[in-house]
């Protein structure tokens, strides 16, 4: 009796920057991709803050339902940037594709960079494809930038704030009160800062 051999279906392995996560125009464009040649779809995705995955998952939910078709499987892992590396080379598996966006670039060194195509097919040793017009790296770099800002202006502002008021509880109160007061004072702070911290960077 013969016995079929079972052929793994090759993949797209997208490495997405986070702020494409949800993106449908992607979605179907990485769908016509990947159905063209066969191939499931396997989201990288490339967080900046993984304090973030609750929110992304809920993009990627959209984009993964976006971009399934009856030929085709896919699935989506979150992952820290900094590791992303490691996590690619987890996944890999021969003949799989790796599709970045033609802007994205790697570190390589200090103050040096190289394009994400070439750093995966020159150094890796993976199959790689590109599309471009979607990922703008500078706006999401001004974008950073600007939330970094109001998250140091908002953090300053509640530090002053909460400066004054326990100025005013040390000059106002006395014994048990003035401990109590300080101690709920200095509590509301932190949690304040704490959860400005927590702040999707979307």
């Amino acid at each position: 009796m013969e016995t079929a051999e079972l052929v793994q279906k090759k993949r797209l392995i997208v490495l997405l920057p986070e702020s494409l996560a949800g993106s449908t125009l992607l979605a179907h464009k990485i769908y016509s991709m990947a159905a063209l040649n066969h191939q499931d779809v396997l989201y990288l995705v490339l967080l900046e803050d993984k304090n973030n995955t609750l929110e992304f998952s809920r993009y990627m939910t959209t984009m993964k339902a976006a971009t399934t078709g009856e030929s085709l499987d896919v699935v989506y892992k979150l992952s820290n940037r900094a590791y992303w590396l490691n996590d690619l080379r987890a996944n890999y598996q021969p003949g799989d594709v790796v599709l970045c966006q033609e802007e994205q670039t790697v570190k390589v060194g200090f103050m040096r960079t190289q394009r994400m195509q070439s750093f995966l097919e020159d150094t890796l040793r993976m199959p790689a494809a590109t599309l471009a017009g979607f990922y703008q790296p500078r706006r999401e770099q001004i974008r950073q930038w600007m939330f970094g800002l109001l998250f140091w202006a908002s953090a300053i502002i509640v530090l002053a704030a909460f400066l004054l008021l326990e100025i005013k509880i040390e000059q106002a109160t006395f014994g048990v009160w003035r401990t109590s007061l300080l101690v709920l004072a200095i509590s509301i702070e932190f949690a304040i800062l704490s959860g400005l911290t927590r702040i999707p960077k979307i």
